[in-house]
């Protein structure tokens, strides 16, 4: 097979790793009750605002190669920032954005802009930084308030999270990833009877059993409940007609750990089944064939607030709500910088942009070992040949 011909068959058979990670059904439950929200800019204010989302996003704009004023006051930059993010450049958004605000350190609206920009580049050292004053300023900022909790989450400052939390209003998004969150605080402090509690906040809506039900079998998992953790998965899985990738990942290695391999082997075979053209069960396969030990799909509190950033960030992604998909899933990273799925669903939002050197970068961090790591390989093949080096991309493919 020449090269020509090895690139025709990737780019025929793309596949998209959310698709896998959450039910079609739940998705549209969740819409439907405006759970996919997008953080938008409003084109007078850059202040944060959340809206439900309707329809999907239009398709960003490819980025272009564009040559930007050189600004030579605080509304020049502004203004040249706010050019660059127009044009989906976020390097030069946040380049002139920043520089702005040095130049005006007290303007809230070229703060928040800063910190928005900051935030969708990955920078997130610096973005916290800016969220505290921005905070001191707007306290209603949500992504500004989402990451200082995430970062106290990160430090295990779990009081300082939850009052983060706490102080953010139950709406849209948050009305699920508030209770999640707090949840995981609790985990970190080791509360565990607080931390089912507060996944019960849950109960009156019917489109969060599922997040409910896996994050609940992740925390009674974790604290040796096995009858409620065994119960919880299930009826996640049940939800979602033969479970996600996640939830068998979890459940699977539950079974593995209570010495059932033959339920463990049966629910592989199982997903397998249904999804055919997947690999990702192999290697577990192989595990419980030899016998080796598997450690918790969530293994702290950490851990678990980034399941619950990258469950929220691949529904908003399935929804092409991928301007919010990317503030959740920049945290989820944030929180657990090696973490697969994470890495996977960020890469994906970000190919939606037409990043593909940064998509390239971020599927890099997928480890080998890792069972997502052959849909990493080939996604890198496919954005090397959308950057028209298909040359690379295929050398690539032949060292798989």
């Amino acid at each position: 097979m020449n090269a020509a011909e090895v690139m025709n068959v990737i780019r025929n058979n793309r596949v998209r790793f959310v698709r896998r990670t959450l039910g079609r059904t739940l998705l549209v439950a969740c819409a439907s009750i405006g759970l996919v929200a997008c953080v938008e800019q409003s084109a007078n204010s850059p202040t944060t605002t959340v809206a439900p989302a309707v329809a999907p996003e239009p398709a960003p704009v490819t980025p272009t190669s564009v040559v930007y004023p050189e600004s030579r006051s605080p509304l020049g930059g502004y203004l040249a920032g706010r050019l660059a993010r127009r044009d989906q450049d976020g390097a030069a958004a946040s380049k002139y954005f920043v520089q702005a605000l040095i130049d005006d350190p007290d303007n809230p609206d070229i703060l928040n802009s800063a910190f928005l920009a900051l935030h969708n580049q990955g920078r997130m050292n610096e973005a916290v930084i800016l969220a505290r004053r921005l905070i001191d300023i707007r306290p209603t900022a949500a992504v500004a308030g989402l990451t200082l909790a995430i970062d106290g989450i990160m430090r295990r400052q779990y009081d300082d999270a939850n009052q983060r939390l706490e102080n953010m209003p139950l709406q849209g998004y948050n009305s699920l990833l508030v209770p999640l969150l707090s949840a995981w605080t609790a985990v970190g402090q080791e509360r565990f009877a607080t931390a089912n509690a507060k996944l019960d906040e849950l109960d009156s809506n019917q489109a969060f059993f599922v997040f409910r039900d896996f994050h609940r079998g992740l925390i009674n998992d974790l604290a040796g409940v096995d009858d409620i953790a065994e119960r919880s998965y299930l009826a996640a899985h049940d939800i979602q007609a033969g479970g996600s990738y996640r939830t068998v990942s979890a459940l699977g290695g539950f079974y593995e750990r209570s010495g059932r391999p033959d339920d463990a082997i049966a629910l592989y075979e199982d997903y397998l089944e249904n999804n055919p053209d997947s690999v990702w069960f192999e290697e577990s396969m192989k595990r419980v064939a030899e016998g080796r030990s598997i450690q918790h799909l969530v293994g702290d509190a950490r851990d678990g607030a980034a399941e619950a950033l990258f469950g929220v960030a691949s529904a908003l992604l399935q929804e092409n709500a991928s301007r919010a998909a990317i503030v959740y899933a920049r945290l989820a990273v944030f929180l657990k910088p090696e973490f697969d799925a994470g890495n996977m669903v960020l890469g994906e939002t970000l190919e939606m942009f037409s990043k593909f050197e940064e998509t390239i970068e971020t599927f890099e961090k997928i480890p080998r070992d890792s069972p997502l790591s052959w849909t990493a390989r080939l996604k890198i093949a496919n954005d090397l040949d959308d950057l028209d080096r298909t040359d690379e991309a295929v050398a690539h493919l032949r060292r798989l």
